[in-house]
């Protein structure tokens, strides 16, 4: 079976990339205090693209064109560190418009699709405790507390995983804790949110939380692997250009062997997300499964190439002046969060997978 993208996912792909790069060229980042305008600025542009309505239908007002569309957008994203809150509202969209209510629809999916309102999605209740299974508050607790909410200190309503399902809250009912320590990825800030859940409106039961926490899954996959690939790209090209005993040093045996088992590690991890993404939208049995795996696989295998990639620039890639530890920590914040690998696995291994 032969497996690509399409020639307009591929033109997306491209012109994503070429935003990025004019947006972000050279300077990926390297201080935290460019974030917020550097945010907001991708947040018109991509918003002026389509993002946010990538994954929605066209009879909702998206543009149905699927997760593994919208995958190809946050794997460039991760490849250049951006900050943005479009992928999350392209997922928020899809929510809402999928299995929101009449009220929550009326009021937040046009917001959400032409980027007048910013979602955040409240899951973790404790740590490494992200999965719809996991979940223990109730819509009857009265109020609900989450940590680690991404997006959450400019959200305009919340999606928040419960027992009994997904409910959307909007901000005015939702207290902040921010955390007294800076975000490993400054690229993604977050902070503990108290949710008042008197009023709030279901979004889902628990089957559509579990099709809602894949597709998240799938889309932190891809975004490591971007952040992976770019590490690697970073190590090539320094390789080639600085000189060590007046050789570059691509030409030592020792780096043409990091660099090589780099890519092989890398390389292939993005097909994996692919595949994850087609069989979420197909939907096919085994897409639970891939969306596990994928995640678990492609956030190690990124965190792995990413360090290595530090490894081989040698003293350089330790400054906080060059961009490589954003990719890294990039890699580590995906790996991170929707659970960590060895629980993901083991959710995989209790998942049927069809014989193919």
């Amino acid at each position: 079976m032969h497996f690509d993208l399409t020639d307009e996912q591929k033109q997306f792909a491209d012109a994503i990339e070429r935003l990025l790069a004019d947006k972000l060229s050279g300077n990926i980042l390297t201080r935290s205090e460019e974030v917020p305008a550097i945010a907001n600025a991708l947040d018109v542009e991509l918003t002026s693209l389509g993002v946010p309505a990538i994954l929605t239908a066209e009879k909702d007002g998206g543009l149905g064109m699927g997760l593994l569309t919208l995958s190809v957008v946050a794997e460039a994203l991760g490849r250049h560190a951006a900050p943005t809150s479009k992928i999350r509202s392209a997922v928020g969209a899809w929510t809402i418009a999928t299995y929101g209510s009449d009220g929550s629809r009326q009021r937040w999916l046009d917001a959400l699709l032409t980027g007048d309102a910013r979602v955040a999605f409240a899951f973790s209740e404790t740590s490494d405790i992200w999965s719809p299974d996991e979940w223990r508050m109730t819509s009857t607790d009265g109020q609900v507390t989450k940590r680690c909410v991404e997006g959450a200190g400019d959200a305009d309503l919340f999606i928040v995983g419960l027992q009994d399902g997904l409910f959307v809250v909007p901000s005015d009912r939702a207290e902040l804790h921010v955390s007294p320590f800076p975000p490993l990825d400054a690229s993604r800030p977050h902070a503990g949110v108290t949710l008042q859940m008197a009023g709030a409106e279901r979004a889902g039961d628990r089957q559509a939380a579990w099709r809602l926490y894949d597709a998240l899954m799938i889309l932190g996959a891809i975004d490591a692997a971007g952040a992976g690939s770019a590490a690697l790209e970073l190590s090539t090209e320094y390789a080639k250009t600085r000189v060590q005993f007046g050789r570059p040093i691509g030409a030592f045996q020792a780096i043409k062997h990091a660099l090589a088992n780099m890519a092989v590690d890398i390389d292939p991890v993005r097909y994996f997300c692919w595949f994850a993404a087609h069989a979420w939208d197909t939907p096919a049995p085994e897409a639970p499964w891939s969306a596990a795996l994928a995640k678990a696989h492609a956030t190690d295998v990124a965190v792995k190439t990413a360090r290595a990639a530090v490894e081989a620039h040698g003293g350089i890639g330790y400054t906080w002046e060059y961009p490589l530890h954003l990719l890294l920590k990039r890699a580590m914040h995906d790996r991170m969060t929707l659970s960590s690998p060895t629980r993901l696995r083991a959710r995989a291994a209790a998942l049927p997978r069809p014989l193919t």
